[in-house]
This record gives structure tokens, sequence and C-alpha cells, in this order.
């Protein structure tokens, strides 16, 4: 029979949970800052017309504007004004996705009894486990971000 953990979490313990979170925000924000103002890679705002002259510069005009529409959005009700999707949020978000998939399967596979007390016993105190508090914290503060 496995030994039983104690899910207790004392404030002392708690308090870095709440800094994981806000480093989150911190972080996400400090680096969407820094690509988007330091890199060049803030979105631009471009008239419909000026995106159709430049397509008329090229081999294929039609195929130019429509892969244009798709890569903007517009910004008013005629479409005359198109801004590009925000690459910098994707990044972001596809380098917290891998950061937090590798601490789960750290966490999984560090502790397998707290594993199968949360995932397969489904106890309500496993929840209390602190690496799990953590990856909880940095979900909210990159959604609050």
């Amino acid at each position: 029979m496995p030994e039983e953990l104690n899910y207790d979490i004392t404030l002392a313990e708690f308090r870095p949970v709440i800094l994981t979170c806000l480093l989150t925000m911190f972080g996400c924000w400090a680096l969407q800052e820094i690509m988007e103002r330091g890199m060049g890679m803030a979105p631009n705002i471009v008239k419909q017309s000026d995106l159709e002259r430049r397509a008329k510069q090229q081999d294929n005009p039609i195929k130019h504007v429509k892969i244009n529409k798709m890569m903007s959005k517009s910004l008013d009700l005629r479409g005359r004004y198109r801004i590009q999707t925000r690459g910098t949020i994707y990044f972001i978000k596809a380098l917290h996705q891998l950061i937090m998939f590798i601490v789960s399967l750290a966490v999984f596979t560090v502790d397998t009894q707290w594993f199968v007390d949360h995932f397969i016993l489904l106890k309500a105190e496993s929840t209390n486990y602190v690496p799990y508090q953590h990856v909880s914290a940095s979900l909210v503060g990159y959604y609050t971000w």
C-alpha cells in the first residue's frame, strides 16, 4: 500500500504561488513589449487600397490580395483599414504552453503518488499540492495578462 501524502499547505508555502502568478503576468507583458517595440514586431495598420496597389506589382495579384486578407483583419465596417495579426501574442502563447507542458510532465513523473491521488482516486485535498498550485497560478497569470 503506498504511503499517504500530506497535502496541507501553509501561508509561507503559498506566498511563492502568488509570486508565480505576478511574475507570469509581468513576464508575458515584458516579453510582448520587448518584441513589439524593440524588435519591430508591432502590427501595422494599412489601407485596403495600398494592399491592392502593392498586389498589382506581384505575379499573381488576386492571390496576393487573398493572402493579405487572411493575414489581417478589418478595423472598420467597410474594410478600408486592415491590421496584421499580432505575431508576438502567438509566440508568447506557444512559449507559455511549451513551458507548462514540460513543467506538468515533470510534476506528473516526479511524484507519481500525487498523480494517482489527483487524477485516478480524485482526492479533493490533492489540489493543495504546491507544484500543482504553481502551475495553476501560472495559468491564472497568463490569462490575466
